[in-house]
């Protein structure tokens, strides 16, 4: 295409409000698709966004020309960066191929297939705790509790006990990681509980590290695979500061998405009761009363359609963002150097184009309708750079689904506002509030 037939993409005039837009974000993209269309350009603080909602030039900025587009110089690096290091999150170019290619092996499916029985022993201890409380429970809170603990175990060792204080620190992380730019819209308090909970953090990954690196003979877990991994490319594999990020990384992206996309998803079964009852019996023909293994997971197709619709329509990670490392051209329209790229699965999860009524909460288009566009079904990104720990988040997200629905009843409290809110992960603004008890019919 000759340069001189490009142009700008159609946005409102003038800078944006970021502290207006951030009160509502998914709103905020809502009516920017709507009002101008599947390719739109806006400035903050005078630097061009383009927001891309077409899935085929996704699938440019993702796949086919992925090396223009990076994750340096957009908001991931002011939100993750000061915790999570320069792990498989946070780099680009050779730096992240490199590490991708040395942790890639431990997170193969037959590579996280040993974990089922910690995932479904945790989720039984959650489940012991709902039932034997008479008030009704925070889904949110216990869910993040339950997968962080699984994640933690299965990276760090299934002998390590996950005490409240850990969690403490990683709650106060993630609170410090939801400001746009820590430094300059921090809370005080905030900003020192993040300092102390890093410093917490760090002391127990650094320590499990020089544990495991002193001895990782007849071990299971990740962290033993990422200390003992090599690749041609780095036969003396990670380096100490490597590890670190990539085990802190894998905590935090492991459990918060997993636990928000859970969270949706039961959230989703209480308000179909139809949907919920299907799910059960599915449950209850393949498990015959046993508790669910890695074997079942291609027997239960039902719960794997409502997980994906849940990540359809309530995807946690919401927002993907890519800086321009230099001029290009994008559907037609101008895309400038050091720009931003935002491409939004909230936006394509719901496009009407690529979904029948795409408001509808409806599984069975994941059962009995045609696979959708790679790039209009985003729950974990797309191309070389698709989450690497998908295949463990799916497994644990199944097992965990199969396990509560077949050991309890779950009622929404009646009273309680459930509204999105997109911070790091898009989470219910107020929690999830449930009644739980023992199943009445197993």
């Amino acid at each position: 295409m000759n340069p001189s037939d490009t142009k700008n993409p159609p946005g409102p005039i003038g800078d944006i409000d970021l502290g207006v837009m951030a009160q509502d974000q998914l709103g905020f993209l809502q009516k920017m698709v709507q009002e101008y269309g599947d390719i739109t350009r806006h400035t903050v603080d005078g630097k061009p966004v383009t927001i891309v909602n077409d899935p085929d030039l996704v699938w440019e900025v993702l796949v086919s020309r992925r090396e223009h587009y990076v994750k340096s110089g957009t908001p991931d690096e002011f939100m993750l960066v000061p915790l999570l290091g320069r792990g498989l999150l946070t780099t680009d170019g050779q730096e992240w191929g490199t590490q991708r290619a040395l942790a890639n092996p431990s997170f193969q499916h037959q590579n996280v297939v040993p974990f089922d029985d910690l995932m479904v022993a945790e989720t039984d201890k959650t489940i012991d705790r709902w039932v034997a409380q008479m008030a009704p429970q925070r889904l949110d809170r216990d869910l993040t509790a339950l997968t962080l603990t699984i994640v933690a175990r299965s990276v760090l060792g299934s002998e390590v006990a996950i005490g409240d204080r850990f969690g403490e620190a990683v709650d106060d992380a993630n609170r410090f990681m939801s400001h746009y730019n820590q430094a300059n819209n921090a809370n005080p308090s905030d900003k020192q509980s993040f300092i102390n909970a890093r410093s917490f953090i760090d002391q127990i990954v650094n320590l499990l590290i020089e544990v495991t690196k002193f001895d990782p003979t007849g071990r299971e877990d990740l962290l033993a695979r990422l200390v003992t991994a090599r690749s041609p490319e780095r036969p003396d594999g990670f380096s100490a500061e490597e590890l670190r990020d990539q085990v802190v990384t894998i905590l935090m992206a492991g459990h918060e998405t997993t636990a928000k996309g859970l969270t949706w998803t039961l959230w989703l079964l209480c308000q179909h009761p139809e949907i919920l009852d299907d799910a059960r019996q599915e449950v209850d023909r393949v498990l015959q009363g046993a508790p669910p293994d890695a074997s079942n997971l291609e027997n239960l197709p039902l719960i794997r359609a409502i997980f994906n619709e849940s990540l359809r329509l309530y995807p946690p990670v919401w927002i993907i963002s890519r800086n321009a490392t230099k001029a290009d051209t994008l559907g037609g329209y101008d895309i400038p150097a050091d720009s931003l790229v935002c491409i939004s699965p909230w936006l394509l999860h719901r496009h009407p184009q690529h979904w029948t009524n795409p408001e509808e909460f409806n599984p069975q288009r994941f059962l009995t309708q045609e696979e959708p566009h790679p790039c209009a079904f985003l729950p974990f990104s797309a191309g070389p750079r698709k989450c690497i720990g998908q295949h463990f988040a799916l497994l644990e997200s199944v097992l965990v689904l199969a396990r509560v629905l077949q050991r309890v009843d779950i009622a929404l409290d009646p009273g309680h506002l459930v509204e999105a809110e997109a911070l790091v992960t898009l989470r219910p603004r107020h929690g999830v509030l449930a009644n739980l008890s023992p199943r009445s019919t197993p």
